[in-house]
This record gives structure tokens, C-alpha cells and sequence, in this order.
């Protein structure tokens, strides 16, 4: 008789949009019988002790925080994982694999995040300064040239919004501005990132802004042609993926743990730059 595969049951912790999106792929790797089951989900509650985790970024508010509850799953040879899906999209990729072929040296970069309120992001008491929130693309930058410094930051506020606006330094001295917008009335989600090279060339996209379509967060569109209405999985399919291999013993339990540290230390030194000139 063929060994039945361990099924982990999962609860959701949060139902707003991600949490919503991650009940809908949990029921449908549920349904296929690929390990894992959804038995509840719960809103803003903490979980019982000696539970796996996967949780939205950021792990934590500080990084003295992140760096205990990693320690404590290590500990307990838990799962903490820490769900960042701008890891996954096609720009992410295509800057990385730029960055790895390349003999060429980055001269400057830049990626703006613009986005509305939200009831939470905006309301520093419980989100923290700007750049708490700002940690998924902070990762990014570190997953692509490496550690990082926090030089320089400022934010301006008016009563549609605010702007932070953070410089970072690469350990070669090359220059990436991070840029956050958000906006009280509506405004379409957008991230924009330019690097510019020492030899001329020059990586500009719209990055993981989805296609004006039906799609949620996270979805992406139909493969090419010619492969029938299959789907490509969506990027927090993709991460839930991820999930489950650390689970089943496929990665590393306590991957993506340093990143998710040193991107919360850049953004405490980013929001201490602005908390001292305000």
C-alpha cells in the first residue's frame, strides 16, 4: 500500500483581501489532496502555541521581535513562514537575473509604491512609520544586490495622503530611492521600479501591477495560448507552495527568516530618519 502523505490542517489568522485569497487556494489544494486542509479560519487572534505559521508580512513591527519568534520556531522545529509574494513575480525575476549576468555596476535605482488607505497603513499607532509596511519591497532590494544601509528619508503629508520617500546604499555604494504613496480617495495600485547601469543599460517596468481585469491580488492571468484555459498558479498559490515544501521537509524550515530580519532593520533606520526630522 502506497505511505498516505501527512495532511497539515490549516487555519487562516486575518480575512481581508489576502486572507480571502488564501482560503480560496487553500480549499483547492484541499480538494486535490496535496497535504494540506483548511479547518477554520479566524480573525486578528493569535495562535495556539505549537502551530505552524504563515503569516503576511511584516512577521513583526521591529526587528528584535521577528528575531525572537524565529529563534522560538527553531526552538519548537516550527515553520514560521513569512508570506512576501513580490518575491515571486515576474519583475522580481527578471531584475535578479539582470543583476546576476551582468558585469556591469548599478549607478542608481529607484521603485515606487503607490496605493490608497486602507484603514490600517495609514494609522502609524498600530502600522508603525511608513517603511514598517514597506518591508515586502525592502526585501526585494536585498534579495537582488544585498545588504543594504538606510542614509536618508522624509515624508510629507497633506490631507490626501503622504509621500515617505527613503534612501538605501548598497554595499558597492550604489544609490536605490524607495518611494510610498498612498492616497485617501482612490487611486489605481502601481509599482514602478528603473535601475539604472554603469554601461548604459537600464531595467524600467511597471513591475506586479496586475492587468484592468477581474483578478484579485495575487492572481495572474491565463498562460500563453495553446495550453487550453489552465492557469498559471497565482503568486500566493505560489507562496503557499512554498509553505508546504518547508512543511514536508523540501526547503529549509528556516528560510527566508534572515531576509525577513534584515529588511525590518532597514526599515527601523528608515523610519528613525523620519521620526528625527519630524
Amino acid at each position: 500500500m502506497a505511505n498516505t502523505p501527512r495532511v497539515f490542517n490549516i487555519v487562516v489568522i486575518g480575512v481581508g483581501i489576502a486572507g480571502r485569497v488564501r482560503i480560496r487556494d487553500l480549499k483547492e489544494v484541499e480538494a486535490a489532496g496535496k497535504g494540506l486542509a483548511l479547518t477554520g479560519f479566524v480573525s486578528r487572534k493569535a495562535l495556539n502555541h505549537n502551530k505552524h505559521v504563515l503569516v503576511e508580512y511584516p512577521v513583526a513591527a521591529s526587528p528584535q521581535t521577528a528575531r525572537q519568534l524565529y529563534s522560538l520556531a527553531a526552538e519548537k522545529g516550527l515553520v514560521l513562514h513569512e508570506e512576501n509574494i513580490a518575491l515571486l513575480t515576474e519583475a522580481h525575476s527578471r531584475l535578479k537575473e539582470k543583476v546576476a549576468t551582468s558585469t556591469s555596476r548599478l549607478k542608481s535605482g529607484e521603485i515606487m509604491l503607490r496605493g490608497n488607505y486602507n484603514g490600517w497603513i495609514e494609522d502609524f499607532s498600530k502600522s508603525g512609520l511608513p517603511f514598517t509596511t514597506y518591508v515586502a519591497v525592502i526585501q526585494t532590494v536585498i534579495a537582488v544586490f544585498g545588504k543594504v544601509t538606510a542614509t536618508h528619508a522624509d515624508m510629507q503629508t497633506t490631507e490626501k495622503g503622504f509621500v515617505a520617500t527613503g534612501d538605501v546604499k548598497t554595499e558597492a555604494g550604489s544609490v536605490i530611492r524607495l518611494t510610498s504613496e498612498r492616497y485617501k480617495e482612490k487611486v489605481p495600485r502601481v509599482k514602478t521600479l528603473r535601475f539604472e547601469f554603469e554601461d548604459g543599460s537600464v531595467f524600467d517596468t511597471e513591475g506586479d501591477k496586475p492587468p484592468q481585469s477581474t483578478l484579485g491580488r495575487g492572481e495572474t492571468p491565463k498562460t500563453a495560448a495553446g495550453q487550453g484555459n489552465q492557469k498559471k498558479k497565482g503568486l500566493f498559490m505560489q507562496d503557499l507552495v512554498l509553505f508546504l515544501e518547508k512543511l514536508q521537509g523540501q526547503r529549509p524550515r528556516s528560510e527566508g527568516s534572515e531576509l525577513s530580519v534584515d529588511a525590518l532593520e532597514v526599515a527601523v533606520g528608515l523610519n528613525s530618519l523620519i521620526a528625527a526630522t519630524t
